[in-house]
């Protein structure tokens, strides 16, 4: 109940700005990944996470809040302070998304999101939004994303189950790179 009462002030004294984002992320210059048509199709997931977004040497930290139930899924992104810093709502009609206007301009919505579902989402579903030229392989707790036989994502998890791990999520295409370490939350 506090931290319903908490998100909600919070709620109220976030000013920021609402938009739509893509279903088509570009991972590199030729390399389009489709989020899939559903947000979520599996059994409901509700999971907190440490998230560490880097490019280069700029740090930022955010807390998550992950709630995934067919067909929806909500990620709520929190500073360290608890301050609202994005809003993620991605249904069959599509992902909007809500950001603070402090967020710097490098942080961008459809990249977190496409980095979280080739993560943490099942490879069935990943499969689905990958281009022709495009393959998933899975070898233990290291997904790789490739273009042509070249490595352009890797998904390194500490666990078997991503949604009890420490995931690092490094693009070698870009400066960008993402630790989230994630854990269950109780289900209602």
């Amino acid at each position: 109940m506090i931290l319903r009462v908490l998100v909600f002030l919070i709620a109220l004294t976030v000013s920021g700005c609402a938009g739509s984002v893509a279903h088509n992320v570009n991972l590199s210059k030729d390399f389009q990944y489709s989020l899939p048509q559903d947000a979520w199709v599996g059994e409901p997931v509700s999971a907190f996470q440490q998230v560490t977004l880097s490019f280069g040497d700029e740090v930022i930290h955010f807390q998550a809040i992950v709630e995934l139930k067919a067909p929806h899924a909500k990620i709520l992104l929190l500073d360290m302070t608890g301050r609202r810093a994005m809003d993620i709502h991605w249904s069959q009609t599509g992902v909007e998304v809500q950001y603070a206007d402090w967020l710097p301009e490098n942080v961008n919505a459809s990249e977190i999101l496409s980095r979280m579902v080739l993560a943490f989402w099942p490879i069935d579903q990943i499969k689905m939004g990958l281009p022709a030229n495009g393959n998933l392989v899975q070898r233990g707790n290291v997904r790789l994303i490739k273009h042509t036989g070249e490595t352009i994502l890797e998904i390194t998890k500490s666990n078997e189950n991503s949604w009890i791990s420490k995931n690092v999520i490094e693009h070698r295409n870009s400066d960008m790179k993402l630790i989230i370490s994630s854990s269950l939350r109780g289900i209602k």
